[in-house]
């Protein structure tokens, strides 16, 4: 019995939410939007003021855009859209992000140990797990891996230099 009447008031409250007259304007794209892309419009009102609309798996979420994103040039139309197996992406073009990736990548370089044995390489590098280990032909190394074995035989080559 406590159980039919929980359900009764559950479903009694999903029906009051439904009929709410107060429901937010965002959750529908006004008829003069123009659409930028399969999940994003934009719409000006009648103060000039520009308002971004998108589709998310919660619902439309609105948004105003930013004046100083558009007086900087940085717009959506500059940046590049890739498939991806979680749909599509915008990439922003070369140059125009952060360069701490690069300094990351240089730290991981730094941080990585070769060793040779034959005509193969063995790779070291500290991961979050633990160490991650590889092995490489020369003959099929990578950038990557070619500027790790270059630094390695240049600081090789010093510390003989030294001795």
């Amino acid at each position: 019995m406590n159980k039919l009447l929980l359900c009764l008031a559950f479903q009694a409250c999903l029906l009051a939410a439904a009929d709410d007259p107060g429901q937010d304007k965002a959750s529908v794209i006004p008829p003069g939007a123009v659409k930028v892309d399969e999940q994003t419009s934009k719409y000006t009102d009648a103060q000039g003021r520009v308002w971004i609309y998108r589709r998310t798996p919660f619902g439309i979420q609105k948004y105003e855009e930013k004046q100083g994103a558009a007086l900087s040039g940085k717009t959506e139309e500059t940046a590049e859209i890739r498939d991806t197996p979680f749909g599509k992406v915008k990439v922003p073009p070369p140059g125009a992000g952060p360069e701490a990736p690069a300094r990351a990548d240089d730290s991981l370089l730094q941080s990585t140990r070769v060793r040779e044995q034959g005509d193969t390489l063995y790779f070291e590098r500290p991961g979050p797990f633990g160490a991650f280990r590889w092995s490489r032909k020369k003959s099929d190394l990578t950038e990557e891996e070619k500027s790790i074995w270059e630094r390695r035989k240049s600081s090789a080559g010093s510390r003989k230099a030294q001795e």
